[in-house]
């Protein structure tokens, strides 16, 4: 198991969004950390929130160490995000 996860969805007439995303770390929670940034990504775009919007707001969550904090407890867990969006 690894921290490497992917996207690849239509977003709307004809745009397609694509993206990598690494958990830092190794095994199963580097993998939960990527997995669920790409969760949270394919839900917010799904929802039809502006890219922009998606991007900055993924950004925060991980700025405050919410995410780290809530799920194991730790601060040396980070995903990196690559999107594209391609129209």
């Amino acid at each position: 198991m690894c921290g490497d996860n992917y996207a690849y969805m239509e977003i709307d007439n004809g745009q397609y969004m694509m993206a990598i995303c690494d958990g830092m770390g190794k095994g199963k929670r580097a993998y939960d950390e990527s997995s669920t940034t790409i969760d949270i990504l394919e839900k917010m775009i799904e929802a039809k929130i502006d890219n922009e919007i998606v991007i900055k707001t993924i950004n925060k969550i991980y700025d405050s160490g919410h995410c780290r904090r809530l799920w194991y407890q730790s601060d040396d867990l980070l995903s990196y995000i690559y999107v594209c969006v391609i129209w």
